[in-house]
């Protein structure tokens, strides 16, 4: 019989969450079309960031990722990543973030959205696509798994 402890580290091997954020053509040379993307259902843990793009943009354009709570614009965020990627290299390569080594940054309570903020100047860039890979925080971490009259698993 399985206990909620082989229940729990099945579901933290195995879980994952992904959250897409696409600027199609030349939106992607938008700065006003940057924002929100997701919202987190329960507490999760971003394990990766990628991203990729069909245009390149202008001087020094980049994307980072920022996690925020409500009440808190994505602006003012925490950033996700160590560093912003970098949207003026080679085209149709898929590009890998560099997490955060800052305690907390990669952790997402229920109801924090994350969002794509842009610099730089972006002209020229299209077809941007951001996938944020997320999974249920580690084993003893509280996991609601929204089932009606259910108590959750500590």
């Amino acid at each position: 019989m399985l206990t909620k402890q082989d229940i729990l580290r099945l579901l933290h091997s195995t879980v994952r969450q992904n959250a897409y954020f696409i600027l199609s053509g030349a939106t992607a040379a938008t700065a006003a079309n940057y924002g929100n993307f997701f919202i987190a259902p329960m507490p999760l843990r971003v394990v990766s960031v990628q991203a990729r793009f069909s245009a390149a943009g202008g001087s020094a354009a980049a994307v980072t990722v920022n996690k925020a709570a409500t009440g808190t614009a994505t602006d003012s965020g925490t950033a996700v990543l160590s560093a912003p990627i970098d949207l003026t290299g080679s085209a149709d390569t898929t590009l890998n973030g560099v997490l955060s080594s800052v305690a907390g940054a990669t952790v997402l309570n229920t109801g924090d959205a994350l969002g794509a903020v842009d610099s730089g100047t972006l002209t020229n860039l299209a077809n941007l696509i951001l996938v944020v890979s997320m999974k249920p925080l580690e084993i003893g971490s509280h996991i609601d798994f929204g089932v009606p009259g259910s108590a959750p698993f500590v």
